[in-house]
Order: C-alpha cells, then structure tokens, then sequence
C-alpha cells in the first residue's frame, strides 16, 4: 500500500531547494518554525501518492518560470524513474591540472626562472621591442647548500617585500 498525499510542493532548507509532501496545510508551519524558506505548498486535487504528485506538478506549471522549481521537480522525476524523466547521468569532465616543472640543478632553477621573467616581460611590453638579459647569478653556498637567487622585484605586493625584509633581518641575526 502506498502513502497518499493531500498537500506538495517545494521548500529551501539553507542552500538546498527540496520537494515536500504532507496530509495538511499545518506542515507550513512545521517547515517555518524548523527555518526554511521560499515555501510553496498547494493542495492537490486529489489525494496521490509522490510519483503522481510530482507528474500533477510538473504538468500545472507549478514552477510558474523559476528554473530552480523545475530543475528540483524533474530531478524528483528522474530519481524516482516516471516516464519521460529518466536522465543518463553524464560526468563533468575534469579540469586538466598544470604541468609541474622541477629544478634539479642551480642552473636548472636560473634558466626556469629566467623563462618566466621572460614570459612576463614579454606580456607585457609593445611590439617591436628586445627583451632585457635575464639575471642568472644563482650561486650555492657552501655552508648548507642553499641556492641563492636575485630578488625578483616583480609584481609583489607590499605584504609580499615586508616578509621577504623580515626573513632578511632573521637571516642576518642568526649568522651575527
């Protein structure tokens, strides 16, 4: 035996807008005290069990335009497999990930970033014009085997040069 509905119709609980059945127009009530929104429940004419409710629904106009309503309704549909609204679910493709380029040596590193200030120099200058000669004075220390690389001025945001001053004064007071 299937459960008959007197009253349908649609309701928002935070972001989600769902399809709702119930025997009595008290549930309006019930649905506003528990903090939905956007409720819009009407009587059927008839009592119905779910599936025939939402074909009843779909088949009045219920929506009355609101994309959403009939985006909700014919999901309700397709999930519950009524005739005309089963849907072959199709996958989003996935967005492609960037390449990743490693460095394995000091000149490695100095050449990538030098592509990149290139890349950038490039983007930005009018047609016509030579690009500069990229700095590439990246140097080991000897001591712990740290690649040092010129400070790239280029583009950084005020945040951005405090930090990299902090870091310096850090450095500086940890060697002295």
């Amino acid at each position: 035996m299937t459960k008959l509905f007197s009253h349908a119709g649609v309701s928002r609980t935070g972001t989600v807008m769902k399809v709702r059945w119930c025997n009595g127009a008290d549930r309006v009530k019930a649905l506003i005290k528990d903090g939905q929104k956007d409720i819009d429940i009407v009587e059927l004419p008839s009592p119905m069990d779910k599936d025939s409710a939402v074909l009843l629904l779909l088949s009045i106009n219920f929506d009355n335009g609101n994309a959403e309503v009939r985006s909700v309704l014919e999901a309700e549909a397709t999930k519950r497999g009524l005739e005309g609204y089963v849907v072959e679910k199709v996958r989003k493709p996935r967005a492609k990930k960037a390449d990743a380029v490693v460095a394995d040596s000091a000149d490695d590193l100095a050449a990538i970033e030098a592509a990149v200030i290139a890349a950038a120099v490039v983007t930005q200058m009018p047609t016509g014009d030579t690009l500069p000669e990229a700095e590439t004075t990246a140097e080991p220390e000897a001591d712990d085997n740290r690649i040092e690389l010129p400070v790239r001025e280029l583009s950084q945001s005020p945040a951005a040069i405090r930090k990299r001053e902090a870091r310096a004064k850090a450095a500086a007071a940890k060697a002295a």
